[in-house]
């Protein structure tokens, strides 16, 4: 799919960085990827995004789930994936309040991620 802006929200740069190849195989547009919580709403509130991909834990803090809520209070606002390898029960039933589009666990499906974009 062309013209899908994507922010990627992963502190582990040799991560982001596959992801960010795996996306551009698939033209997506990788818009900017975010290590923090505060990088993430500063390309959030600067950046045209169409989804978010988002690691839960940034920083060893969930500070994913952080982000996702401040996207959920925005006007307009933008869907997001979780992929991440939290695999908690706990930490699984704050994230699913954000209302995210999926929740991926990695080691992750490359088709089960762009499916999930496209849909």
């Amino acid at each position: 799919m062309e013209h899908i802006n994507i922010l990627i929200v992963e502190d582990k740069t040799e991560q982001s960085e596959r992801l960010k190849e795996i996306l551009q195989e698939h033209n997506f547009n990788v818009v900017g990827i975010a290590a923090s919580f505060q990088e993430a709403v500063k390309m959030y509130q600067t950046t045209h995004i169409d989804l978010a991909i988002i690691d839960i834990f940034l920083s060893e803090h969930p500070e994913g789930i952080s982000f996702a809520e401040f996207i959920d209070v925005q006007p307009n606002a933008k869907p997001f994936i979780f992929l991440t390898s939290a695999v908690s029960r706990d930490i699984f039933n704050r994230a699913k309040l954000t209302k995210p589009f999926s929740y991926i666990i990695k080691p992750y499906n490359q088709l089960e991620l762009i499916y999930a974009i496209e849909t």
